[in-house]
């Protein structure tokens, strides 16, 4: 789905930028609510996304690592018996065994 972006030129440079870099970015992006910054990055970069998560405002940490683990069992249903992660050490280390076993 190739969605139309409507100004945002200088944001699409730095996501072009980071995308062409021989190095690991890391992108933090900030701001009002409802001004479109998960539309820009999923809208922009849905091609490259193997993975997504957003936080919930003021969520506790136990929420948020379930909220982290629902979406893990979304975006990988093969892995059918992975069990929820207690610690942010075993969410990513779960990411990182889901990741491995993707093809590009």
């Amino acid at each position: 789905m190739s969605n139309i972006i409507v100004g945002r030129s200088h944001e699409k440079e730095i996501l072009d930028e980071l995308l062409l870099s021989p190095k690991a970015e890391l992108l933090a992006i900030y701001g009002r609510r409802r001004v479109g910054k998960t539309y820009l990055v999923r809208s922009y970069l849905e091609k490259y996304i193997t993975f997504s998560c957003s936080g919930q405002i003021d969520g506790t940490m136990e929420s948020q690592i379930k909220n982290f683990y629902l979406q893990l069992k979304k975006y990988f249903p093969a892995k059918k018996n992975i069990k929820q992660p207690e610690t942010w050490h075993e969410a990513f280390t779960l990411l990182q065994a889901c990741l491995n076993n993707v093809s590009h």
